[in-house]
């Protein structure tokens, strides 16, 4: 059972690290009472300090209703004074007291009025337990929200100032949250084909211990951060700011490099034959040749020799290309590099056929 203590009236509360949720395990505090200003996590039993959740909204909407109340007390005890000037006229003085009682009684329906009215509100958005089934669409906009081991099949949206909790979900749909929203999910599992975590505006949402079967996106100013969590899927955003936890998102560039070091592992001489057609361009006939390129054991160039029908320009670019055919990212060991081609060139059009391989030296 949850602790709470009440602060002396003369003792000024610390503000929290983040207002009603565990700074350890993210979950939100139970509803308690406006006064309470410590709390103890439900499920980690960490003890930290809180800020009522609905203070602010409630104390706005008593303000209101006690303004109300005063106007109307106030035109009340007009038409009361020009009633007790007519019963005066009339009476001659007798029967001003039923008028007073006549006054107080609206002005006491008016403020039982508004205080009811801002009793329900504050019950119906903070204190009301949230229910959800899972299978239809949950969408919410302010106000505090907990589900432990929901089942779900539909996708749940937080926007503007809502927060939510998920503990130990087993989602097949997507999570989503906007604006300033946050959504805490602890454990469990969140599925979908496409975008299972989508997080937009300044919202934040943070995974622990979670696994992610989908892609995970993050943009704008928002926040996804991970701990421990379970990425299975892709993961996309606007910059590294958007992602907390995850490891470093290799660029495009990398991307190529390694692709192209793995191919390298698996066919050194698969790549030797790429750009022999550059050295062509402005020609036009037949074409034929072998371009040999000696590699040492670090897959560095030692030296790059040329046999066939080239002319002088065209075999100088074809050395200059033998010498930028150098696989330090992926050597092969000692050996030879060799392209042998031949076609037809004419205006742009290339017939040539290319065979690459690499000959290992003999040992």
């Amino acid at each position: 059972m949850s602790r709470h203590r009440h602060r002396d009236r003369g003792q000024a509360p610390s503000p929290p690290a983040r207002p009603n949720a565990c700074p350890q395990c993210g979950a939100p505090a139970n509803h308690f009472e406006p006064s309470v200003t410590d709390y103890t996590c439900h499920f980690c039993s960490t003890e930290y300090p809180v800020l009522h959740p609905s203070h602010d909204d409630f104390e706005r909407t008593m303000r209101e209703a006690e303004q109300q109340a005063r106007e109307r007390e106030e035109r009340d005890e007009a038409h009361g004074e020009r009633e007790k000037e007519r019963a005066k006229a009339k009476e001659k003085g007798k029967g001003s007291g039923n008028g007073c009682v006549g006054t107080l009684v609206p002005i006491a329906v008016v403020l039982g009025i508004a205080a009811f009215g801002a009793g329900m509100f504050y019950y119906e958005k903070y204190v009301v337990p949230a229910e959800w089934d899972g299978h239809t669409s949950f969408k919410c906009k302010s106000g505090s929200f907990t589900f432990i081991d929901i089942q779900a099949t539909s996708p749940l949206e937080a926007s503007e100032t809502c927060q939510v909790t998920l503990v130990r979900p087993a989602f097949e749909a997507q999570l989503r949250a906007r604006d300033h929203a946050n959504i805490y999910v602890t454990d469990g599992r969140i599925h979908t084909s496409g975008t299972a975590v989508d997080a937009s505006g300044f919202a934040r949402i943070v995974l622990t211990g979670t696994a992610i079967d989908g892609k995970v996106s993050a943009t704008g100013s928002s926040v996804v951060e991970s701990r421990n969590a379970k990425i299975l899927g892709k993961v996309s955003s606007d910059g590294p700011a958007n992602l907390v936890g995850f490891p470093p998102t290799p660029s495009p560039a990398a991307l190529a490099s390694a692709a192209l070091a793995q191919q390298h592992r698996l066919s050194p001489g698969s790549t030797v034959c790429v750009g022999v057609t550059d050295c062509y361009k402005t020609y036009s006939g037949q074409v034929a040749g072998r371009l040999v390129v000696q590699l040492d054991a670090h897959g560095n160039v030692k030296s790059v020799s040329y046999s066939g029908t080239a002319s002088p320009d065209q075999k100088k670019c074809l050395l200059d290309l033998g010498h930028k055919k150098a696989l330090t990212d992926a050597p092969p060991g000692v050996g030879q590099l060799v392209c042998d081609y031949s076609g037809t060139v004419s205006h742009g059009i290339e017939m040539i056929a290319e065979t690459g391989t690499f000959v290992p030296a003999p040992r």
